[in-house]
């Protein structure tokens, strides 16, 4: 797995998240390296949701001066 970045694109976040899900799920790791992949996969999630809610933003965005009845 890669080291944390900041920069990482959602993409590449997620699939880091994937690989971590499946290290833990095999459960070959002592509590102490599980503990240290699921915090390298918390601060994944919050790169996932931050992306997300930027995107989001960006939509509502592009979309705010739209008639009701064409975004919803």
């Amino acid at each position: 797995m890669d080291s944390m970045d900041d920069g990482l694109d959602l993409e590449s976040a997620f699939e880091e998240l994937e690989q971590i899900v499946q290290v833990l799920e095999e459960g070959n790791l002592s509590l102490e390296e599980s503990l240290e992949v699921f915090e390298q996969g918390v601060s994944l999630v919050r790169v996932c949701n931050a992306s997300l809610d930027r995107a989001e933003q960006r939509i509502e965005c592009l979309t705010g001066g739209l008639p009701s009845d064409i975004n919803g």
